[in-house]
């Protein structure tokens, strides 16, 4: 609507000089034409603005909505990685697994899901990713992990394993559990936690 009107405008203003330029005397003529040309030239001026402006508005929220959907898919990857990890759990066991994702993302400069769907020669780093059968879909689980998630991700909730990266079950005892470069140090509901000596481990 802005540009249509400042188009407008300088059609309006080149017919008026055009249609009063017999009329007045020559000097008149040149000021009146220096007049139009500066002021031509102002709302042109302002209409490259308004435009300039229009598409940084349009590039920033499209940035946004690429921001909000990158953000949704981590959230997404933390929730059912909590949710099939620690269902069973309380939210401070969800809380715990989760920040396990978060840490090693942080260690190794990636994102909660290509953590969370990593693999190595000897398989997933956690199992229900390769599990095609997974196990009966719990609502209100789910939406207490991605509530769960959802604070992870935007750093709402404390690091309650202080810089875990491993962690494993109480009813198993990995190979890697027993290496000295680890150290044990929380058990939180159904799981141990363990922090890796080296800033980049090997894939478990």
């Amino acid at each position: 609507m802005g540009g249509f009107l400042l188009t407008s405008f300088k059609c309006f203003a080149i017919i008026w000089l055009c249609s009063t330029a017999r009329e007045q005397p020559m000097q008149l003529k040149r000021i009146g034409l220096w007049s139009l040309t500066f002021l031509v030239a102002s709302v042109g001026t302002i209409e490259m603005a308004n435009r300039k402006e229009a598409r940084q508005a349009t590039a920033l929220m499209e940035s946004r909505l690429a921001q909000q959907q990158f953000d949704h898919r981590q959230v997404t990857c933390l929730a059912e990685n909590a949710y099939y990890e620690s269902r069973s759990d309380s939210r401070r066991g969800m809380v715990a697994v989760s920040q396990v994702v978060m840490n090693r993302a942080e260690i190794i400069k990636a994102t909660p899901c290509k953590v969370v769907f990593e693999r190595n020669s000897r398989g997933c780093q956690f199992s229900w990713t390769c599990d095609s059968q997974r196990s009966s879909w719990d609502r209100r689980s789910y939406r207490t992990a991605l509530a769960v998630a959802h604070d992870v991700y935007y750093g709402k909730t404390k690091d309650i394993v202080n810089g875990a990266t491993h962690y494993h079950t109480k009813a198993i005892k990995p190979y890697w559990s027993r290496s000295k470069k680890f150290v044990r140090l929380h058990n939180i509901d159904s799981h141990i936690y363990y922090k890796s000596l080296e800033n980049k481990w090997k894939s478990s």
